[in-house]
């Protein structure tokens, strides 16, 4: 993510990879099959805003790879709780930035 901070296609990419990376290393596949739910609901709903709002601002592509490397770092570290809470701050945050077109597609 950090070499493509600003670039679209590349940062989504980046991003879920990450997400899979982390679900496939819980050896959960509960946990994995969430996962790829979620994200296909995701991408087919919100796609093009999702990439246009999260990857293509330098600055908010930057705070998802710093969220990111927080959350790697707890699981890198073996600290459930900093993963923990850092997933949580990371997954808040998104949600607070989607939300708006999120309830629009309700409408």
């Amino acid at each position: 993510m950090e070499a493509n901070l600003g670039n679209e296609e590349e940062g989504e990419r980046a991003d879920v990879e990450f997400h899979r990376t982390l679900a496939a290393a819980t050896h959960n596949s509960i946990m994995m099959r969430l996962l790829e739910s979620i994200s296909g609901q995701m991408e087919l709903a919100i796609r093009e805003t999702r990439r246009l709002q999260m990857y293509a601002d330098k600055a908010v592509s930057k705070q998802l790879w710093m969220e990111h490397s927080a959350i790697y770092c707890a699981v890198r570290d073996g600290s459930p709780e900093a993963a923990q809470q850092a997933m949580r701050d990371h997954l808040l945050h998104v949600e607070r930035m989607l939300e708006p077109f999120l309830l629009q597609q309700k409408v």
